[in-house]
């Protein structure tokens, strides 16, 4: 059983476990705080390029100085126990101060932006329509009240049930009747309750930076809600080249 090294951050307080061996930068996105916690900025992706991941070492099981530390730090810096997170292997227990320029914290991303007026062309739309019970006089099952209502009324025709929906007992066989959503020829849910929840859509923005979410309104084409967080890959290097390589390699 190989021995863990303990590792402790400051000063966000936290305290890891890790396999003797590893970069400082490595431990750190191990434990899960590199991003938006507290944790170290590598926007080279650990390549040593950039010299921001920038972290003060103080331990006695540490790797020695390499070329990429060499220039990046003065003599004093060095003596002052100044390494690259990306550089340093730890190889016993050691605590690591986090300096604030080399720090990524939460950061209130914009996701706000231009409102445009277009007329909303939704996958799914929703129709309302009455039924009847299903008894000896009306024997027609619901579902196939349902399809014919949509064909007779809206001119919808060779609409097929879902699957799971059609394993169940429509709620319009005791409301008499209620809302139903289709989605190209299928019909996918339905409704007899008051207010019918608003159909809503999920678009995603996966941008380099950040990633951002917006629930719309599929009738309106209203934003109903949006929120954005720092794309996670940035850990790995601000740019798509660096993240590819980190990938390639790792």
């Amino acid at each position: 059983m190989v021995q863990k090294i303990v590792i402790d951050f400051e000063p966000i307080g936290r305290r890891v476990e890790a396999t003797p061996g590893q970069t400082v930068l490595a431990i750190a996105q191990g434990a899960g705080f590199t991003l938006g916690t507290g944790g170290v900025y590598s926007p080279c992706g650990g390549k040593g390029l950039c010299g921001r991941c920038r972290v003060k070492v103080k331990g006695e099981g540490l790797s020695s100085l390499t070329e990429a530390e060499s220039r990046a730090f003065t003599p004093q810096q060095i003596a002052e126990g100044y390494r690259l997170a990306c550089q340093v292997v730890l190889y016993s227990s050691a605590k690591v101060e986090i300096p604030p320029e080399s720090m990524v914290g939460i950061q209130k991303l914009q996701v706000e932006g231009l409102d445009v007026d277009v007329m909303p062309e939704p996958p799914v739309v929703r129709y309302t329509l009455i039924t009847e019970k299903t008894s000896i006089e009306n024997p027609r099952p619901v579902w196939q009240q349902v399809v014919q209502r949509l064909a007779s009324d809206y001119n919808l025709s060779q609409l097929q049930v879902d699957m799971e929906l059609a394993r169940q007992e429509p709620p319009m066989a005791k409301a008499q009747g209620g809302t139903v959503t289709v989605k190209g020829r299928e019909i996918i849910n339905c409704f007899f309750h008051r207010p019918v929840p608003p159909p809503v859509g999920l678009a995603v923005d996966l941008g380099t930076t950040k990633v951002a979410g917006f629930l719309v309104h599929l009738e309106t084409g209203d934003t109903l809600a949006s929120e954005g967080i720092m794309n996670p890959q940035i850990a790995y290097g601000e740019d798509v080249m660096s993240r590819l390589a980190y990938a390639l390699e790792d």
